[in-house]
C-alpha cells in the first residue's frame, strides 16, 4: 500500500511539476558556475603573475657618493633594460587582471571569461 501511494505522488509531481522552471534553473547554474570557474582562473592567474613579479631582482647594486666623496650605506639597486622591461610586462599583466577581476566583481564578467579561455581550469574547488 506505501509503495502504490508513492509511485501515484511521483506521478501527481511529475504531471504538475514546472519543466519550465527547472530549466531556468538548470541554466542559471550553469552559467554561474562557468562565471566561478573563469574567476577562478584569473586569479589564480593574478596570484601566479604577482609571485613572478616578486622573482625579478634586481641586476645589480651600486653606492653612490656623498659629498667627502666616501659610499653612502645602503645600496641603489640597478635593473638592466631587459630585466626594467621584463618587471614592467608583469605590472601590466597584474594590472589588466585586477581590472578584469574588479569588473567581474561589477557584474561584467566578459574580460574574466576572455582572460579564462586563454587559462586552463582551476583545481577543483
Amino acid at each position: 500500500m506505501l509503495v502504490k501511494e508513492l509511485l501515484e505522488q511521483v506521478g501527481t509531481k511529475i504531471s504538475t511539476g514546472d519543466v519550465t522552471s527547472r530549466v531556468v534553473d538548470s541554466l542559471v547554474e550553469k552559467e554561474l558556475n562557468a562565471r566561478k570557474d573563469a574567476f577562478l582562473v584569473v586569479l589564480t592567474k593574478l596570484d601566479e603573475t604577482r609571485k613572478a613579479g616578486l622573482k625579478i631582482k634586481p641586476d645589480g647594486e651600486t653606492w653612490a657618493v656623498d659629498e667627502k666623496g666616501a659610499p653612502s650605506k645602503e645600496p641603489i639597486k640597478t635593473y638592466s633594460k631587459a630585466r626594467k622591461e621584463e618587471l614592467e610586462k608583469n605590472l601590466a599583466e597584474q594590472k589588466k587582471l585586477e581590472e578584469a577581476l574588479e569588473k567581474a566583481l561589477g557584474g561584467d564578467f566578459s574580460k574574466v571569461k576572455e582572460l579564462a579561455a586563454k587559462g586552463s581550469k582551476p583545481e577543483a574547488a
